[in-house]
């Protein structure tokens, strides 16, 4: 395209003429009456610059679609090159923080916890986890499941309900720090829980510590759909801890997976993993009810039962090696 001597008409210069186009810098120079001025090719099409010829402006126009192609695909590959090389950090940091010696010894024990619904990336492969909850599922957590985060005023889903901010604006929030929105939205992102706040008694609203959890213990993540009963609660993940942060009067205690060892279930794969058939509460009068704790402590024997439910569960998929491996690794490092 030969755009040398062609007139055009600036916004603020008024007319001018086309002097020289660089197309591999990006760069254009236009005379005017009161001299040369330099401008972003083709960008400076879109707003400050005109042309009368209807030929050229489309032509125009389909090489700043071009360049605005060429920039997004650049911008993507970047981003994605930045989130690898912080993944590769922080699983090279709770690897090396994993060897650190811990300032206080309990006996160990595995833990379970009690995870909120979220469909966020749900899929015939994924049960969900993985993104910002359907305006359906968001409704249901904040005004009729009153999640106890979920329904929080300061909470961004409950704000986005509430008219406060805009459903990009939450997305876009979500797009800068995901974590900031629930631990759920950013599960099988981070890899990672938190085990929140004390609900009820004298200590509401201290974050819960987490004493008992070490290195290889079992994470399992439970959770139950909308409107099912409370003996519906099921097993969607498992990892092995990496890291285990115990929390103080400040910080809420926090699980951290082995960068290997994590699995996830489909919902099928799910439905077939009841977590009442693991663990009951020894009250006859509900054996199948959490109640308002977050997290529940298990024995070895237990989770090694759940292990080897998974690697029948997960049998003829391609996650059937990993699931092998992780029982076979927990039940030999735990003996």
């Amino acid at each position: 395209m030969n755009l040398i001597g062609v007139e055009v008409n600036h916004k603020v210069f008024g007319a001018g003429v086309i002097a020289n186009v660089d197309e591999v810098n990006g760069r254009m120079d236009v005379q005017f009456k009161d001299g040369t001025k330099i401008f972003a090719f083709p960008q400076c099409f879109k707003q400050f610059i005109s042309v009368s010829d209807e030929t050229l402006k489309a032509e125009l126009s389909a090489l700043i679609a071009e360049d605005d192609r060429k920039k997004q695909e650049q911008a993507a590959k970047e981003a994605a090159e930045k989130a690898k090389k912080l993944e590769l950090a922080k699983e090279n940091e709770v690897i090396q923080a994993a060897k650190k010696p811990r300032a206080h010894f309990y006996p160990r024990k595995n833990i379970a916890f009690k995870c909120t619904y979220c469909d966020g990336g749900k899929s015939d492969s994924c049960i969900g986890f993985d993104g910002l909850c359907s305006d359906e599922q968001r409704h249901y957590n904040v005004f009729v499941g009153k999640r106890i985060w979920c329904s929080a005023e300061e909470n961004l889903c409950r704000m986005c309900l509430d008219g406060k901010i805009s459903k990009e604006s939450l997305e876009e929030k979500y797009r800068e720090n995901n974590a900031a929105v629930c631990y759920e939205s950013n599960l099988f992102r981070s890899w990672s829980y938190e085990a929140g706040g004390v609900v009820n008694g004298i200590n509401k609203g201290r974050p819960n510590t987490i004493r008992n959890v070490q290195t290889n213990s079992l994470c399992v993540l439970t959770t139950r759909k909308p409107n099912t009963d409370k003996t519906e609660r099921y097993i969607f993940a498992v990892f092995i801890v990496i890291r285990s942060e115990e929390g103080d009067d400040l910080t809420a205690g926090k699980v951290i997976a082995h960068p290997k060892y994590r699995i996830a279930l489909t919902e099928q794969e799910s439905r077939q993993m009841c977590f009442w058939n693991y663990y009951q509460n020894k009250s006859d009068k509900a054996p199948y009810q959490w109640g308002s704790g977050l997290f529940r402590y298990i024995n070895d024997a237990t989770a090694t039962n759940i292990l080897r439910d998974i690697v029948k569960v997960k049998q003829n998929t391609a996650d059937a090696p990993l699931a092998e491996e992780m029982l076979s690794y927990f039940t030999s490092i735990n003996g």
